[in-house]
C-alpha cells in the first residue's frame, strides 16, 4: 500500500504529502472545490484546508494509501513518512528545497530542520 502523509501544518491548514496521483489529485480538487487547496512548489506538497480532513482521509484510502499523521510517524517525525513515500531522486530534491526553507540561517525553524536531519539520516541520507 503506498503512503501518504496528512499533516497539520499551520492554522487551518494540513500538508497533504503523496506521490504523484493524478486521477487522486483531480478526483480531490472534485470534492474540495476551489480555494479550499494550494499546491507548493517549495516543499512539492499540497495543502488543505483543516475542517476537510476527513474527506482527503476518505479519498485517500479509496484510492488505497495508508495515511500516516504527525502522531502515526515513526519516531513523531514526518518528515520520515515523506521520505519513505518518494524515489531517492526525488528524496534529495526535496531535501535539498526543504533546507533552503527551514535552516536558521534562512529564516527557517531550527527545529524543524533539526526533524528534516533525524529523518534524512533514518533514510540513509
Amino acid at each position: 500500500m503506498p503512503l501518504a502523509g496528512l499533516y497539520y501544518d499551520s492554522p487551518g491548514w494540513l500538508r497533504l504529502a503523496v506521490r504523484h496521483d493524478p486521477i487522486l489529485l483531480e478526483e480531490l480538487r472534485d470534492y474540495l472545490g476551489g480555494g479550499n487547496y494550494k499546491y507548493s512548489s517549495i516543499t512539492e506538497s499540497w495543502y488543505v484546508r483543516e475542517p476537510y480532513r476527513e474527506v482527503v482521509t476518505f479519498v485517500l484510502r479509496d484510492h488505497g494509501y495508508t495515511i500516516v499523521g504527525e502522531r502515526g510517524s515513526q519516531n513523531g517525525n514526518p518528515w520520515v513518512a515523506i521520505f519513505e513515500g518518494l524515489s531517492p531522486e526525488k528524496r534529495v530534491q526535496l531535501y535539498r528545497k526543504a533546507t533552503l526553507v527551514l535552516h536558521p540561517d534562512k529564516g527557517g525553524d531550527g527545529d524543524e530542520m533539526k526533524r528534516l536531519n533525524q529523518a534524512w539520516r533514518e533514510m540513509g541520507g
